[in-house]
């Protein structure tokens, strides 16, 4: 019996000894990594905003097919003093793709983002979101597209 508490005793003192690295470390140490992190990005976001004027929020094409494909481009003006960057765009559904500027744009030029809908499998109003990620106060800046999709 005593020959058992001793093997586990043993066993704890060499599982203890052999972690050489705490848990609790190990999060301490993320943590100061990710704060470090978001310091860096807050500094750069604070030196680096911009501005940005769309033609238009929305654009609607009106009375289309199901199944029909159509497009259309928003114009994007940089009034902000600084490059406005858009570092990605999606649209609120896998139906709606936007394609973007993938440098930056100056101050006082103007750039496009072009939106493709696609309309397979639905009907009825549909609304749909294209959400810009940029250098900007807000950070997200988003255009709207809708259509009235009839059934074939």
């Amino acid at each position: 019996m005593n020959h058992k508490i001793y093997t586990t005793i043993l066993l704890g003192i060499l599982f203890v000894s052999a972690c050489k690295e705490r848990p609790s470390d190990k999060i301490k140490e993320r943590n100061l990594i990710a704060q470090s992190e978001t310091k860096s990005v807050n500094n750069l976001e604070v030196l680096q905003k911009s501005s940005l004027e769309f033609d238009r929020l929305i654009h609607d094409f009106g009375t289309i097919e199901e199944g029909q494909k159509v497009e259309t481009t928003f114009y994007i003006t940089n009034i902000g003093d600084t490059d406005l960057q858009i570092l990605d765009a999606e649209g609120s559904c896998g139906c709606t793709v936007p394609e973007f500027p993938n440098t930056p744009i100056a101050p006082g030029k103007k750039d496009s983002i072009i939106v493709s809908f696609d309309s397979t499998g639905f009907t009825g109003n549909q609304q749909k979101t294209i959400t810009l990620y940029t250098n900007t106060a807000n950070g997200q800046e988003r255009v709207r597209i809708k259509a009235t999709v009839q059934a074939d």
